[in-house]
């Protein structure tokens, strides 16, 4: 049962994560006065590896280098809609789009290494009639690639051109190409099949650039055939295709990787599962997509096939992939069954028990056949079952098993034991192989998981330098959230400075490396610190100097005098600091004027980038952002940001700064009008706070102006659209100033 779930988007592929409430027992996510209380459903995203992950690693890594020559699977279904198959969601779709692609494949195979000199011969070959007229053609072509063209060209009359729609029963019988084939087939294909038997049987030396590609289509071709024993000479075939490559001839096809799935389908139709999803294992574990997907159809089947997840319990593969599906295909927490189809993951959402079909299912297995404990443990977490995964990870050594044991020590409030628990996990995850540790993701999730369970203990520098050490191991996600909400909202300013003194002074410019982004990411956050205590010179050191300021979404006319060589947060913090010491230093009012205007612009438009008043994580600026707080944790909230609302207030801080400048320039100038122009265009934007009301404000700024300043040709636009204010002109004297207004109003 699950209640009062939140969901928050993490990592650096990511993935959602759950952070609400499985029902652990108690209810709510109240915070906490004293001591640290941890809330129900805290940390309880349920971890798996992904699909993907486990799919590739079912099996020990091979060093065999089978080359990967195959297309993706959102190009395969874009084929599928191309020959009007997108009805299909069954393995007989996959077997037509799989001989589909083969027979476009078979096409290319005996152009592979032909010598330029022979390309219109062998062209020509291609065109022929049948296969003996192609041999009859290609003559003066070296032999291997003479008697392999003419076999493909008889090859290709076999082969029926279009798979007829068929519906199977069982997955076990996914068919063979539709139909029987005529005589005329027959005899091509026992012509294509000499041939390429007899590519294999030349010499070493003349056999080679046709070699791969023979075994593979004998196997092919003893596939279609199906005559009694032709099963088992296509296997042979298969085998062979790779044990050429395994010795070193030529495969730029990738036929060895495709071998694996061509035989899996064979012991499929034979009803051998094990080996079926060996095979398709084989082939995953080299990197193949298609190995994957063909995994994933394999599970999808098994759901709806009560014999075959029997035989699972026997299997240890099959009980691994049927978990890692499982695991996969409920990521949302809810119990669905995905039907599976080349380019989605999701494209039925009927609720039939699919997870618990399987934790039910694997509470009668031997303890001893249980071949994945901690994945099992995993899913029988998920689905509420915590007895049982507790008995599941009972003296498991994984990093997995560490994990949920931390977060079961979590929910049973034993919060320092889980944390012990946690270090494990991330002290294992980068030194186990990747079969027994956690996909990169996961591994990124538990150490955040860990420095989260810290601040929720109110070890705040603890939970800080957990994450940054994370990273540094290239587990954390860069710029963490986590480090941005401790760094702006709960330390101190002197915590603060501790921590970075300890970090690059000057960071590397690499972006690719998450430690030296968290590095930046501190370092701007500090000078952002330092800017909001008045410390505007001392922030300038730590402010980003390298890269460059994201484009504002603001009106243009807002960026005036902000473009100039203002590229960095430095920039910003250089020009900010300037500013302010000219509204007390410098020498004349004009210039005086023109500092307060530069300081309500680079607020109303580049706060973000100097006091980060606008960060719409922080609305509540009282409120924690995570789950499970400790009362210090309040206090320090409060205590940094002490003014409700900051990122609404930024329009009248800047609009204070923008009345102070007009009231430094003469009020028949210009600049006086431009001024108060651009301020009250900012009251018509800005959103009420507290007891302020822009549209009354608006409305003085305006009589402000209609009482003392001059008339403008753009006054009728006032507050809508406003030019520059001219500050030199409005240093002029007098007379010149009131003749150019006046040449103004004739021109």
């Amino acid at each position: 049962m699950r209640h009062d779930v939140t969901v928050f988007r993490c990592g650096r592929w990511g993935r959602w994560v759950v952070l609400g409430a499985l029902a652990v027992g108690g209810s709510g996510t109240a915070i906490a006065t004293g001591d640290p209380t941890i809330p129900s459903g805290f940390l309880a995203y349920p971890p798996f590896n992904g699909f993907v992950f486990e799919a590739v690693h079912l099996l020990p890594p091979r060093n065999d280098h089978f080359t990967v020559n195959e297309v993706d699977d959102d190009t395969l279904y874009r084929a599928m809609n191309a020959v009007q198959l997108s009805e299909a969601k069954s393995f007989d779709d996959e077997e037509k789009q799989r001989n589909l692609r083969q027979k476009e494949q078979a096409k290319q195979f005996a152009l592979t290494a032909v010598p330029a000199q022979f390309t219109a011969e062998f062209r020509a070959m291609q065109a022929a009639a049948n296969g003996d007229a192609a041999y009859a053609i290609g003559k003066n072509l070296p032999e291997a690639i003479r008697l392999y063209a003419a076999a493909a060209v008889d090859f290709h009359i076999a082969h029926p051109a279009m798979i007829e729609r068929q519906q199977v029963q069982a997955w076990q019988k996914s068919p063979l190409p539709a139909g029987p084939m005529d005589t005329e087939q027959r005899t091509a294909l026992d012509r294509a099949m000499r041939r390429f038997q007899a590519v294999l049987n030349l010499s070493d030396v003349a056999k080679p650039p046709r070699a791969v590609a023979a075994a593979y289509m004998l196997g092919r071709s003893y596939a279609l055939r199906g005559n009694r024993g032709d099963a088992v000479l296509a296997e042979q075939a298969f085998v062979l295709t790779r044990t050429l490559v395994r010795v070193g001839l030529p495969d730029p096809d990738g036929l060895a990787m495709a071998s694996f799935g061509d035989q899996a389908r064979l012991r499929r139709m034979q009803g051998d599962l094990a080996s079926t999803i060996g095979l398709y294992a084989e082939q995953a574990v080299r990197g193949s997509v298609e190995g994957v997907e063909s995994l994933k159809w394999v599970a999808q089947a098994l759901y709806n096939d009560p014999q075959g997840m029997a035989e699972v319990e026997n299997i240890p593969l099959g009980q691994r992939l049927l978990i890692a599906y499982a695991l996969e295909f409920n990521d949302d927490g809810r119990v669905l069954e995905y039907i599976y189809s080349p380019g989605s993951h999701s494209s039925g959402n009927v609720d039939n028990g699919t997870m618990d079909l399987l934790v039910r299912t694997a509470k009668h297995w031997p303890k001893a056949k249980i071949a994945w404990p901690d994945r099992l443990a995993a899913l029988a977490y998920r689905t509420g079952d915590f007895d049982l995964a507790r008995t599941l990870i009972h003296g498991q050594d994984t990093a997995l098993a560490w994990w949920l044991k931390a977060k079961m020590l979590v929910a049973d409030g034993k919060l320092a034991e889980a944390e012990a628990a946690y270090k494990k996990v991330v002290a294992m995850s980068p030194a186990m192989p990747d079969p027994s540790g956690l996909s990169p993701f996961n591994e990124s999730a538990a150490c955040g998981e860990m420095a989260q369970l810290e601040r929720a203990r109110g070890e705040f520098i603890v939970a800080m330098r957990t994450q940054l050490a994370c990273d540094r191991n290239d587990l954390g996600v860069a710029d963490s959230p986590l480090l941005t909400y401790l760094a702006e909202r709960v330390l101190t300013t002197k915590e603060l400075q501790d921590i970075v003194a300890k970090l690059p002074p000057d960071p590397p410019i690499n972006t690719s490396r998450v430690n030296d982004t968290d590095s930046w990411t501190l370092h701007s956050a500090l000078a952002k610190r330092l800017m909001r205590e008045g410390h505007y010179r001392e922030a300038i050191p730590y402010a980003n100097a390298v890269f460059p300021i994201p484009v504002t979404s603001e009106d243009p006319s807002f960026d005036t005098g902000l473009s100039d060589g203002l590229k960095t947060q430095r920039d910003l913090i250089q020009a900010y600091a300037t500013a302010r010491e000219s509204t007390k230093y410098a020498s004349s009012a004009v210039t005086r004027a023109e500092a307060w205007y530069q300081l309500a612009l680079l607020t109303r438009i580049q706060h973000s980038q100097i006091t980060d008043h606008d960060s719409p994580r922080y609305k509540e600026k009282a409120t924690p952002n995570y789950p499970g707080v400790f009362s210090n944790e309040l206090v320090r909230l409060k205590k940094n940001y002490a003014t409700p609302d900051q990122d609404s207030l930024r329009w009248y801080i800047a609009y204070d700064d923008a009345l102070k400048s007009s009231q430094l320039v003469p009020t028949r100038s210009q600049a006086y009008a431009a001024i108060l122009c651009h301020a009250a265009l900012w009251m018509h934007q800005a959103p009420p706070v507290a007891n302020r009301k822009p549209e009354e404000v608006f409305k003085m700024t305006y009589e402000l102006y209609l009482k003392n300043g001059a008339y403008v040709r753009w006054g009728e636009a006032f507050g809508r659209h406003c030019p520059d204010p001219d500050f030199t002109a409005a240093a002029k004297p007098v007379w010149r100033r009131e003749l150019s207004n006046l040449r103004a109003l004739v021109q």
